[in-house]
């Protein structure tokens, strides 16, 4: 998990599959880090989609949520 986090920081907002090849972490392994990343709100996600070439694709948008964020405070 400290992977991914660290990853986030470093490069703000990005997609799970970016951070899956940066990191080398298999995908199924990221949703699940960043799953819990989330539920520890350490970690912000928004499923969106996107068209590539007419191709609809879901991603999962991540962004690191700075310390107290997302506890009553704005991001």
């Amino acid at each position: 998990m400290l992977k991914i986090k660290n990853y986030l920081r470093k490069h703000a907002e990005c997609l799970d599959t970016e951070i899956a090849v940066a990191t080398g972490i298999p995908l199924n392994s990221v949703h699940q880090y960043l799953n819990d990343l989330t539920a520890k709100r350490e970690v912000l996600t928004c499923h969106a989609t996107r068209y590539v070439d007419c191709i609809k694709t879901e991603v999962l948008i991540c962004k690191v949520l700075e310390s107290g964020a997302g506890k009553g405070q704005s991001v």
